[in-house]
């Protein structure tokens, strides 16, 4: 019964390791925390979601950074942030009012959705605030 106990026990870190290293392995890039707010025609979008993904055509790369927009801001967790450097963002926003009880649109109506602008951001945890014309995005 020891046996099978200590056998178990060395199966369990054996698993946590390779766990910890695929995580680390999958991300090991430096993140940096972004918020800031999102406006159309200087109105606060009211719900939606922002991600930066690193514009490979300017020779970035790394893992996409991501934040949900909430009352006209938005703040990337820790884990979620940007690699910094040339980015392409893809806003996708709504009114945020909720359409239908049983959650088919729980964001509201599309003001956005996918747009995408291009936008270099330091290598440094900042504040970025976004102002998108309503024209513009039509263009896009």
């Amino acid at each position: 019964m020891f046996r099978y106990r200590v056998l178990g026990l060395f199966v369990g870190a054996v698993f946590v390791c390779l766990l910890a290293s695929c995580q680390e392995s999958q991300d090991g890039a430096q993140r940096f925390s972004l918020s800031g707010e999102i406006k159309v025609d200087g109105k606060p979008v009211p719900a939606g979601e922002i991600m930066f993904e690193p514009d490979t055509s300017q020779g970035n790369s790394g893992p996409a950074g991501v934040a949900e927009i909430k009352d006209g801001r938005y703040s990337t967790l820790p884990e979620m942030g940007t690699v910094g450097g040339p980015q392409i963002a893809v806003i996708s926003a709504n009114k945020g009012i909720i359409l239908k009880e049983n959650g088919e649109t729980p964001q509201g109506w599309l003001i956005l959705d996918g747009f995408r602008m291009t936008i270099d951001l330091p290598r440094k945890s900042h504040t970025e605030n976004l102002d998108i014309s309503s024209t513009e995005s039509e263009e896009k």
